[in-house]
């Protein structure tokens, strides 16, 4: 399908911006492998099931914007979005990413470890009267 150049320019937009958001879904892929330590078959399944959730997205993309015709600039788009993602913001994202995923950790081995404390109260209590 012909496209005007107008058209073409707001679809290579679009693709940085998939690129971009891609990117930033893998990194989220990235904080929860620093957060909690992941063996490699772990890894291996997370990345397949990265890839195919990416292929299904720019599958759809490909087919709302561009009738399902892959075209190089949208390629190069996609590229483009995900290494302006990755060399400005990701280190950032990650870093705040991790540190608040580590604080959420803690306050919630807090809150179990009161909860079992409360448990193990309950338990002598009840233990007790029997």
């Amino acid at each position: 399908m012909i496209l005007s150049i107008n058209a073409e320019v707001n679809i290579f937009l679009l693709a940085i911006c998939v690129g971009f958001g891609l990117a930033a879904i893998y990194d989220l892929l990235r904080i929860l492998r620093r957060v909690y330590k992941h063996k490699n078959l772990i890894v291996n399944i997370e990345d397949f099931i990265y890839w195919m959730f990416t292929v299904c997205i720019l599958f759809e993309f490909l087919r709302y914007k561009n009738f399902g015709e892959l075209r190089g600039f949208i390629l190069i788009g996609c590229i483009i979005g995900a290494t302006i993602y990755f060399s400005v913001l990701s280190k950032y994202i990650i870093s705040v990413g991790v540190t608040v995923f580590l604080y959420i950790n803690s306050i919630i081995k807090k809150i179990f470890k009161k909860f079992s404390l409360l448990l193990e109260k309950i338990k002598v209590l009840y233990n007790k009267r029997i």
